[in-house]
C-alpha cells in the first residue's frame, strides 16, 4: 500500500511540474525533482536506473551525500532565481504574484546561502 501511494504523490508532483512549465509564478524544477524522489521510493528498479544516470552522478550525488554543492553551481542557481523573481516583477501586475515571488526568493537565498554547505567539484573522468 505504501508503494501505490509513492506512486500517486510521483504522479501529483508530475503534474505540478508539467503546469509550473505553463504558469509563470509556479517552478517547474521542484516538483519534477520530487517526482522522481517519489517514483524512486516505489520502484527499486526505476532507482537504480536514475542513479547510473550521468545526470545523478555529476549534479545529485554529492549534495545527497554531504548536502553540500559547489560554489559554481550555487551561483548558478541563484542568478536564474534571480531573473526568474526579476521577470515576474517587470512582467506581472499582480500584487500577490509579486510577494509569491519574493518570499520564494527569500526562502531559497536562504537555503542555498546558508544552509547547504559548500562542497569541492568532484573531476570529471
Amino acid at each position: 500500500m505504501k508503494k501505490y501511494g509513492y506512486i500517486l504523490a510521483g504522479i501529483v508532483f508530475t503534474i505540478l511540474g508539467i503546469v509550473g512549465v505553463f504558469l509563470p509564478i509556479m517552478p517547474a524544477i521542484p516538483f519534477f525533482l520530487a517526482a522522481v524522489y517519489y517514483f524512486s521510493k516505489a520502484s527499486k528498479r526505476f532507482r537504480a536506473w536514475f542513479m547510473s544516470t550521468e545526470l545523478y552522478r555529476r549534479y545529485f550525488q554529492n549534495f545527497i551525500k554531504n548536502r553540500a554543492m559547489p560554489v559554481k553551481a550555487k551561483i548558478i542557481i541563484l542568478v536564474y532565481l534571480a531573473i526568474a523573481v526579476a521577470a515576474v516583477f517587470i512582467f506581472s501586475t499582480n500584487i500577490y504574484a509579486k510577494i509569491s515571488a519574493a518570499a520564494i526568493a527569500a526562502v531559497m537565498y536562504y537555503y542555498f546561502l546558508f544552509a547547504i554547505k559548500n562542497a569541492k567539484r568532484q573531476s570529471e573522468k
